[in-house]
């Protein structure tokens, strides 16, 4: 038996896709990567209830960390967060409990040197591609951590000068009819969020840019959903 346990942490969704197709594969990824035992957890109890409804039985963080701690002799614990807020701030008074036992990494952007990091493999998803114009999105936070978002486009723009960021709660970008524009999520997992406000409803980010005449390229997945974000992830892991 392995005696390491990474605890892969999500605050969770209701999107039986995204549990599928981005976190169960992320899951699957770790594993093969590290070859060590590796578990998936929510923190939202919610999102555990109605996903077990689903036939999904995934345990709340406590859980799976109060039963790892009784067997491994050390604990890892993977969030799956962009950016430091609330979420991850209530991991750490949970995991500074068991003091040296378990150890929790970082959110994806805390210094310039992870914005360079994430800039990089974002930029291997759009196959180096330094001409086309894309538009990411955020949720954002009203954490200082959200700076971060300002920095990654910061370290992006080296590698392309026409990247935009916004926020959910921003105003669109005015573009010029026929501009052909990629639209980017920034979020971990292809939850409501992103598929509604980006993609799906009426009033979406999307269909915001097409009544300007814009030609939309979506990108529908999370960033757990690309090889180059997970590896970002795990650099992490020792």
């Amino acid at each position: 038996m392995n005696e390491k346990l990474i605890i892969i942490n999500h605050i969770g969704t209701l999107v039986v896709e995204a549990v599928e197709s981005e976190l169960i594969q992320m899951v699957d990824y770790v594993r093969a990567k590290t070859d060590m035992d590796v578990v998936l957890s929510f923190s939202s109890q919610r999102a555990i209830d109605k996903i077990e409804r689903k036939g999904y039985m995934i345990p709340s963080f406590e859980k799976a960390l109060s039963e790892g701690v009784k067997i491994y002799a050390s604990v890892i614990v993977m969030p799956i967060h962009l950016v430091g807020g609330h979420d991850y701030l209530h991991l750490q008074e949970i995991v500074n409990q068991y003091q040296d036992r378990v150890t929790l990494l970082k959110p994806l952007l805390t210094s310039v040197f992870d914005c360079e990091l994430l800039s990089k493999a974002l930029f291997g998803i759009f196959k180096e591609n330094s001409g086309i114009k894309i538009l990411f999105v955020g949720h954002g936070t009203k954490d200082k951590s959200n700076n971060y978002y300002n920095q990654l486009m910061t370290e992006f723009s080296k590698y392309n000068s026409h990247s935009k960021f916004m926020s959910l709660d921003d105003r669109i970008f005015d573009y010029d009819p026929n501009d052909e524009v990629h639209l980017f999520p920034l979020f971990t997992v292809g939850g409501y969020h992103l598929r509604e406000d980006l993609f799906d409803s009426e009033d979406s980010i999307k269909n915001k840019l097409t009544d300007q005449g814009v030609h939309v390229i979506t990108y529908e997945k999370g960033l757990l959903g690309y090889d180059e974000i997970r590896d970002v992830y795990l650099n992490q892991v020792k």
